[in-house]
């Protein structure tokens, strides 16, 4: 008998690629019964892998060995039962020799209309391997659809649904394979038709019908894919294919010569011809593979550096073993070859010795490499001492190539030689200013990397020279040309490095005039966020932080032209100098209302002056609940006695608004009303006046209310004569957070006539003993309330009470009522269960939904008694048609410490199925990932370039057309041109705007951009508040519009550009507006080329939404600015 123990060992090697466990002695007699047609077998585990059966379970006295012939199996593959198919495949891959007749029969299963038994088939054609391989290449051209595969994908990082043929399903068989039959797939390569044959069709139905079949390219690449990663045996069709024709096979051919366990010598040669003869593409293959070849193949190699063909000579020093001995000082002479490309190898050789993981190191720091493996410090350090003086000759080598691998090399060299990292650096600095962008560029890049480890030049006239390149950059960065080309991430990127030297070198302690002026640009142009980069030079300087505040106020010197940029800047530079200070002063004579409050909320902490309070007082009076400038400025005022007495005089002004004074009320003033008797009286009056419309928020607000506990009970009872359900659920709930005794309204809340009501009863409960009568009496009366809301609220309740809940929970399930997920939640909380309760449960699975099934099951699987669950209704359970409930009966039971190897090893079984089939879905999706990359996929199934906006637009938009002189993207603009246009447009206005790509029909597309918080004027609200956090909640985006998300009421704002020839389309109400994350992150190169033609326009909707109190978020129709209004208050209109 097997041990829980022993199962978990038993799935843990059947996930690792244990293969050819064999069925149960009871599957076994169920087969043979089948065999005798009496009766049909259960379905059984598929099998994945190929390793030889551990001993351990081949000795096991309940596994059958019994084989079966191809003869008596193969005829019951056309039974109707899908489950006696699926034992079937599972047999017939477990014969030792099957015929061809046979593979087919399982290859041809991959169509079955089980998926179940496509899983099968497609476990045993893995298991089978290389016998399988030639049936498996035929059928990669056929793309007939055998259904819809949903699994979870790695890549989307979410689930993916799609429809896949038969090709996919031979494709994923091949590839996960143990052992693979090369010479077919080469042979199968070579005879599919050119990609480049029309098809022979007879009639235009066949030529129609062709267009539905994988096309031969398509046939190639997946089987060019398949070579790149089977295991690879040596054999004389290889070589073939690498002497052949074709040079995509020869390569892939050549490489996997490389990638055998142990290279064949015999392949030198052939190699040795290719290296002389052949084409470019063919010679770096066959160089890496030679650098493979112990021996033979590395003296190659070393006889083909001598050729005096240069390309000879390029190919084999970029191959060439680091780890070989004298590697460094032979790939050292190279810097002094005739030929430059030569030159450049070797350099890029010293650079990083793994030359093919160039572009892997280049990404790292070079003092990083240095550290990197003990094999790269060894190559390094056996270089002649004469390498730092070849590479700094080689600045001004005449090849800008090898300038540039120069630079390059010497990043690396100043790590390895701190001797010489002064004077590299310092020869990097003057490269700075070379006039060849490349090399400007590299060098720029290459003294960043070296001042992050500490490394910097020592010139005089170093921060001149910096700063002097700093301008430059930052005026490419707003060069239009610039802009609309594929090079703005360059300069961008310029800009960082340059700054981080900046960082890194010794500043002094007098402001650089001219540096300040570009650093407060780069603020700037950041906002709220600042520059990370600017922000560590600033570090302990605040001298410099004061010049860059006294500059940007001198850019603005009429006060109405300091915007909310501006403002946003300002405040990063946030300190208690008197220079800060001063120029928020300044800003509370601003025109606009909102850059006054905002001005007042950063000095209200630094000075408390009458001036400041005003201008939150002001603000404060315009309050009326939206989250927003206004509701800043209240709650600012409740940090101090003044605020709290100015707050007081707004309230009790009889010109405020009720709308006004209560939002004071509930979101100010009651956080304090413990420290002003004034405020105390003045929450107890408004949430006591009935006629209150806001009633229901002012009981909220009592819980504050910690020193007046008669007065706040006294108008908690006034309060509940209110006809507002919503005011009486607060008095309710509030009543029972303070603790008052439930006596006075315990009759007058079972009674109420409003559910919602009714069920804050239990809320009450939980003040009074376990033994008080009354919570029977109130549970009994509840649980038949003709509400389910109320009835689950008295379940969860019973759950509390120990036996006396259990007994009610029992007769409650004995009648047949529902079985939600609150009585199970009531069940939960018991603890302990009787065997009346447990058997009432077991009867009730008869005729329940699947999940009240499993919840019971899983509940099952809780109790500790053994006496209590009848285990042989689970084990009856485990022959079910039904598949969740034979796994759910599984769990249970191994939770039960069942032995899973008991009764014909029927738990394990189980167990092992599911496994098994989640292991097949995790294998098919990777390899459905990879031939269906997800941008490229439609949830559909069908394969796009990029997820579909819907047209018409969805309703409730406002919309304008962005002229192309605003645009600025010149005659032959391309789509490309039009998008990176909007981008940068959307990026400049703010770092926040995150966007998506989406397809349009009429061949544009649509830009949406992440959902703005915004005022009630459109203004947007201070970073971070502008934007809703983390994005889109983890919801669709109409369900998110429909949910209750936010603390407060207040205004949203989506745009979408569309780039269509359709500028006044008819709204479709139907059509949901889809969350900008479920977009492109880029434009696919194929769609940026097209021409933005003069048929189409650029057409901006705007969507605006407003959620009132206690409503849904809904299209706001009341004041609602135009779309281009919308577009001026974002900040992109201007731009």
């Amino acid at each position: 008998m097997k041990t829980q123990a022993s199962t978990l060992v038993f799935l843990e090697q059947y996930e690792m690629g244990y293969r050819g466990y064999h069925l149960s002695i009871t599957v076994m007699i169920a087969l043979e019964i089948i065999l005798s047609f009496t009766c049909f077998v259960r379905a059984q585990a598929p099998t994945v892998v190929n390793n030889p059966k551990p001993e351990r379970i081949s000795s096991d006295p309940t596994v059958s060995d019994t084989t079966y012939s191809e003869t008596y199996l193969l005829p019951l593959l056309k039974n109707k039962d899908p489950q006696i198919r699926q034992s079937v495949a599972l047999k017939l891959s477990e014969l030792e020799k099957p015929s061809v007749v046979a593979i087919k029969a399982i290859v041809n299963l991959l169509a079955d209309s089980s998926e179940r038994v496509r899983f099968q088939a497609l476990a045993g054609l893995m298991r089978l391997g290389e016998l399988a391989t030639d049936e498996l290449s035929k059928t990669l051209s056929d793309t007939t659809l055998v259904g819809k595969f949903s699994y979870h994908s790695e890549a989307y990082n979410g689930g993916r649904y799609l429809n896949i043929s038969n090709s996919d399903l031979a494709y994923a068989a091949l590839s996960y394979a143990k052992t693979t039959d090369v010479d077919v797939l080469l042979s199968r390569y070579n005879t599919a038709p050119n990609s480049k044959t029309k098809p022979n069709a007879k009639t235009d139905i066949d030529f129609l019908l062709s267009r539905f079949n994988v096309s031969s390219k398509s046939v190639r690449e997946r089987i060019l894919r398949l070579l790149e990663t089977v295991p690879v045996q040596v054999t004389p069709t290889l070589y073939k294919a690498i002497e052949g024709d074709d040079r995509t096979l020869a390569i892939t051919a050549i490489n996997m010569v490389g990638r055998a366990s142990s290279p064949k010598t015999d392949a030198v040669p052939i190699l040795s011809r290719i290296m002389i003869n052949g084409s470019d593409n063919l010679r770096k293959a066959a160089s890496f593979t030679l650098a493979k070849i112990p021996g033979v193949g590395i003296t190659t190699l070393q006889r083909m550096l001598n050729s005096p063909n240069a390309v000879i000579r390029r190919y084999s020093l970029a191959a060439y073993p680091a780890d070989v001995d004298s590697a460094a000082l032979l790939i050292a002479t190279f810097l002094k070859d005739p030929d430059s490309e030569v030159r450049s190898v070797a350099l890029n050789r010293i650079q990083t010795p793994d030359f093919s993981e160039s572009y892997f190191y280049a990404r790292r720091s070079p003092c990083e490499l240095v550290a990197k493996t003990e094999q790269l410090s060894k190559f390094w350090l056996t270089l002649p001492r004469s390498t730092v003086v070849d590479v700094l000759l080689l600045l001004k080598d005449a090849s800008p190539k090898v300038r540039q691998s120069a630079i390059r090399t010497l990043g690396s060299l100043a790590c390895i030689h701190p001797e010489h990292a002064s004077t590299i650096a310092d020869t990097l600095l003057k490269q700075i200013a070379n006039p060849a962008v490349g090399i400007k560029s590299e060098a720029i890049a290459q003294l960043a990397k070296l001042t992050e480890t500490g490394i910097a030049p020592r010139a005089n006239n170093c921060l001149d020279i910096i700063v002097i390149e700093l301008e430059k950059t930052m005026s490419q960065r707003r060069n239009k040309e610039v802009i609309e080309s594929d090079n703005q991430w360059r300069t961008e990127e310029g800009t960082h490095q340059l700054l981080t030297i900046l960082r890194k070198i010794k500043l002094p302690d007098t402001p650089h005039k001219d540096l300040i002026k570009l650093l407060t640009t780069l603020t700037l142009e950041q906002g709220e966020y600042g520059n990370k980069d600017v922000d560590s030079i600033l570090m302990a300087r605040p001298a410099w932080k004061d010049e860059m505040v006294k500059e940007l106020i001198s850019r603005y010197p009429k006060l109405k032209l300091f915007d909310y940029k501006a403002l946003e800047t300002l405040h990063h530079f946030k300190s208690n100098s008197p220079v800060f200070i001063q120029a928020f002063d300044q800003l509370l004579l601003h025109p606009d209302k909102n850059i006054r409050i905002q001005a007042a909320i950063e000095l209200v902490e630094l000075e408390n002056t009458d001036r400041v309070l005003n201008v939150l007082q002001e603000g404060a009076r315009s309050f009326e609940g939206y989250a927003g400038t206004y509701g800043l400025a209240a709650d600012y005022l409740t940090n101090s006695i003044k605020g709290i007495e100015r707050l007081i005089a707004i309230v009790e002004d009889p010109k405020t608004t009720k709308k006004t004074r209560n939002a004071l009320l509930y979101y100010g003033l009651s956080r304090v009303v413990d420290k002003d008797k004034r405020v105390a009286d003045l929450v107890l009056a408004s949430a006591g006046d009935l006629s209150n419309p806001d009633q229901d928020h002012m009981i909220w607000a009592l819980r504050s209310v910690k020193t007046h506990r008669d007065q706040v009970q006294t108008t908690l009872e006034k309060a509940f004569y209110s006809k507002n359900a919503e005011v009486r659920r607060a008095v309710a709930m509030v009543w029972a957070e303070l603790g008052f005794l439930p006596d006075k309204l315990l009759n007058r809340i079972t009674e109420d006539p409003v559910p919602r009501v009714r069920e804050t009863v239990f809320q009450l409960l939980n003040s009074l003993p376990t033994n008080d009568s009354r919570l029977i009496d109130i549970i009994n009366i509840a649980i038949k309330d003709t509400n389910q809301d109320v009835r689950d609220a008295a379940l969860q309740f019973a759950g509390q009470l120990g036996n006396v809940g259990r007994a009610i929970l029992t007769e409650y399930a004995s009648k047949g009522n529902p079985l939600t997920y609150d009585f199970f939640n009531g069940i939960e909380k018991l603890r302990s269960y009787d065997r009346a309760l447990l058997s009432v449960l077991e009867l009730r699975k008869v005729n329940a939904s699947q999940d009240v099934r499993t919840q019971i099951d899983d509940l099952l699987g809780t109790v500790e008694s053994d006496s209590l669950v009848d285990r042989n209704k689970l084990y009856t359970q485990l022959q079910s048609q039904n598949e969740n409930d034979r796994y759910s009966a599984a769990k249970t039971l191994f939770a039960l410490h069942e032995d899973p190897w008991a009764k014909g090893g029927d738990i394990a079984t189980v167990l092992m199925n599911i496994e098994v089939d989640r292991i097949l879905r995790e294998r098919l999706g990777k390899v459905l990932d990879q031939l269906y990359p997800v941008y490229e996929v439609l949830t559909s199934g069908r394969i796009r370039h990029l997820p579909q906006f819907p047209w018409p637009p969805p309703a409730g938009y406002q919309r304008v057309v962005v002229q192309r002189d605003l645009l600025k993207i010149g005659q032959n603009a391309t789509l490309g041109t039009v998008y990176n246009k909007l981008v940068s447009t959307l990026e400049t206005a703010d770092k926040g705007f995150e966007h998506g790509l989406f397809e349009l029909e009429s061949s544009g597309f649509a830009l949406v951009a992440r959902m703005e918080h915004i005022e009630s004027d459109g203004t947007p609200l201070p970073d971070p508040g502008r934007w809703i956090k983390d994005g889109y909640p983890n919801m669709s985006l109409l369900s998110f519009l429909g949910d209750l998300f936010f603390e407060k009421p207040g205004f949203f704002r989506i745009v979408v550009f569309a780039i269509t020839d359709d500028v006044a389309p008819v709204a479709n109400a139907k059509a949901q507006l889809p969350d900008f994350s479920t977009g492109a992150a880029a434009m696919p190169r194929d769609m940026a080329a097209k021409p933005f033609t003069n048929d189409q326009e650029v057409l901006a909707l705007v969507y605006c939404f407003e959620r009132r109190k206690n409503a849904s978020i809904v299209p706001r129709r009341d004041g609602a600015l135009s779309a281009q209004q919308h577009l001026i208050k974002a900040g992109v209109w201007a731009r």
